[in-house]
């Protein structure tokens, strides 16, 4: 598996560009920390992040450009890394916080 993985980085940015396409095109259009709706999407490119150097330095910009937060607590520890990681925190183009809860609502079962 690990060649074939190896061979996908040969190809042209073109190409690379449609995978990660169709990655981030899981079941919404904008990567949303802490939502289940999107949990595939935010999943399937941060397990490319981790196959190589390659998969990560493609990857992490799209993983980072949209955010919406929705749990008050997941949301501290993203605001954490950006703080503390000037690298990803230039990725981030759009931050919304407007859907997010309060710790007490968080707390209520569905």
């Amino acid at each position: 598996m690990m060649a074939d993985v190896g061979a996908l980085i040969v190809l042209p940015p073109e190409l690379l560009d449609h995978v990660l396409d169709e990655v981030e095109a899981g079941p919404c259009y904008r990567r949303t920390y802490g939502c289940c709706d999107c949990t595939p999407s935010i999943n399937g490119l941060a397990s490319l992040c981790l196959l190589s150097r390659k998969w990560n330095e493609l990857a992490t910009p799209r993983l980072y450009r949209n955010i919406i937060c929705y749990r008050t607590k997941r949301c501290l520890l993203l605001v954490r890394t950006l703080i503390g990681r000037r690298d990803l925190a230039v990725l981030v183009k759009d931050l919304d916080l407007q859907k997010m809860k309060t710790p007490d609502e968080e707390d209520l079962p569905p």
